[in-house]
């Protein structure tokens, strides 16, 4: 596809009009400018989180899910109240960290070693949670945004905690990849996010949106796709012009999804309306299905 895209573009002296993923990182919430914190984090678990949360342990799923929009809930609240325009995080020294941690995607690897840090130790889970609860006072949130005040009661809950940091750890670790965020930007809080480029913007003026993943193994190829679908389904619904787009997937296999975000069961039955055409290449049909299967096994 790199090469059908760029020869002919290039040929045209239209080169600008090929955006590349990887070259820039875009937006996961480009469109969601509206939405809550907690809304945004809802928005990541469902890309991202692919442990079921049903059956015997959807008590304890929805429990560690909770446990991340309140992490972000807390953050974005006292992010706001400081006014703060880059990267602070409410967490970032208590985690052993630098308050201004100039990797991107730095938020979310923060979070990963403040429970990593704390989750089997009830001493030190109650010192961090009083100093949370201090700095959201100090900045004029209320205390009660805490999110690890619920486990510090006894070892139970302790050991409960502990268990919900395993849940969300394989989540946290694939968000905060190194791999990822020269990508894709994925931070909640943060609202002005200079470094990204407007996926919806460039399919506004006539671009062209590639994504071919390293020709090297790329774990986290399947979490870009979704993402990537996301934005630019979110944009064909919102836009108003009248200009004609078209979807294009190669190894369809690979990227089919049936969630609510990046889904496209719901995209091709509307898409038409909005002047979508899309192109889905695949080996079989049954690959599509074993593929679907798959997903519907795992959630």
């Amino acid at each position: 596809l790199r090469a059908l895209a760029r020869t002919p573009l290039a040929a045209r002296g239209q080169s600008p009009r090929l955006m590349e993923v990887g070259d820039h990182p875009f937006d996961l919430f480009e469109g969601l400018e509206g939405h809550s914190p907690a809304q945004r984090a809802e928005v990541l678990l469902r890309l991202v989180f692919e442990i079921p949360s049903s059956g015997d342990n959807a008590m304890w799923i929805n429990m560690a899910r909770s446990l991340f929009v309140q992490l972000v809930r807390a953050d974005a609240a006292w992010y706001a109240a400081k006014k703060h325009r880059d990267d602070e995080c409410l967490y970032a020294d208590l985690a052993g960290m630098d308050e201004r941690a100039e990797a991107a995607g730095s938020r979310l690897a923060t979070y990963m070693t403040l429970l990593q840090s704390v989750m089997q130790r009830n001493g030190e889970l109650k010192k961090v949670s009083s100093q949370i609860r201090l700095r959201l006072v100090d900045a004029g949130v209320p205390a009660s945004l805490d999110p690890l005040v619920n486990y510090t009661a006894d070892g139970d809950l302790v050991r409960q905690f502990a268990y919900l940091v395993q849940l969300l750890d394989p989540t946290l670790r694939a968000l905060s990849s190194p791999d990822l965020c020269p990508v894709l930007d994925c931070d909640p809080v943060r609202v002005r996010k200079t470094r990204c480029r407007s996926i919806g913007l460039h399919l506004a003026a006539g671009g062209v949106v590639l994504y071919q993943p390293p020709a090297t193994a790329f774990s986290l190829d399947r979490l870009v796709g979704r993402a990537l679908k996301a934005v630019c389904f979110r944009h064909v619904f919102a836009r108003t012009e009248a200009r004609p787009l078209a979807y294009i997937c190669d190894e369809f296999h690979r990227y089919i999804t049936a969630d609510e975000d990046s889904g496209e069961q719901n995209f091709l039955d509307r898409c038409r309306a909005f002047g979508v055409s899309c192109v889905l290449a695949t080996q079989s049909i049954a690959a599509l299905k074993t593929a679907l299967l798959q997903q519907e096994c795992s959630a």
